[in-house]
């Protein structure tokens, strides 16, 4: 008995024959895995029987819920990568970096510290190297960290949220790529430029500088 004789005898939807190939194909083009793509089908298929009346199916309405069935396995995958990445890159961090955390550090700290403090709980870097590439003193540096870590310890000042929305779109995607890709390069090139940053005295790069040799 294939899937689709199942699916006739539980919901009494007949499916034209070649909307099933067709479904098949179409989850096919988007999983590019057989299996995959079949099994994308039939849980397209299953939502649709749990959503739509028999009188409304189309082939068309078919294949968007296949689209948004395939959507909804790829941000659940990723979000699985992104907790594998994370755990792999630091098992021993207090702070579990899933999108949730993410959010709190871009929440309750200012873009400064928020940065500072990303780079070197996650990717370790030293405060003078920290200090040479956001352009500040080792200090500086130090005490942004230290005030990062009051805000996000003292329940007092939690709710405070000083950082710019515009620098918040920015950044957060930046952290996410950089927890993902394990390579925090592109939220260092961009980070000088965003409005919490136009305080920092931006000093001339060392042209042996690597932001992946402090990450390494």
């Amino acid at each position: 008995m294939n899937r689709l004789t199942v699916l006739k005898t539980k919901s009494n939807h007949q499916l034209p024959e070649n909307w099933w190939e067709n479904l098949q194909r179409y989850g096919l083009f988007l999983s590019k895995n057989q299996w995959d793509g079949e099994d994308l089908a039939q849980e397209a298929i299953t939502k649709a029987l749990l959503k739509y009346p028999q009188e409304e199916w189309s082939l068309a309405l078919l294949k968007k819920v296949t689209y948004h069935t395939w959507i909804d396995q790829m941000r659940k995958r990723e979000k699985e990568e992104l907790s594998e990445s994370v755990n792999e890159m630091k098992p021993n961090i207090d702070v579990r970096l899933n999108e949730e955390a993410l959010d709190q550090l871009l929440t309750q700290l200012t873009a400064k510290q928020a940065v500072t403090f990303f780079l070197k709980e996650v990717f370790l870097y030293k405060s003078h190297e920290l200090a040479d590439y956001l352009g500040m003193s080792e200090e500086a540096v130090k005490g942004t960290l230290q005030r990062a870590k009051r805000r996000l310890h003292y329940k007092g000042i939690r709710s405070i949220q000083p950082m710019d929305e515009e620098d918040y779109e920015v950044l957060y995607p930046l952290f996410r790529n950089a927890l993902i890709t394990n390579d925090p390069s592109r939220l260092l090139e961009i980070a000088l430029l965003l409005k919490g940053f136009t305080s920092t005295r931006i000093l001339s790069k060392k042209q042996s500088f690597s932001p992946m040799c402090a990450a390494a």
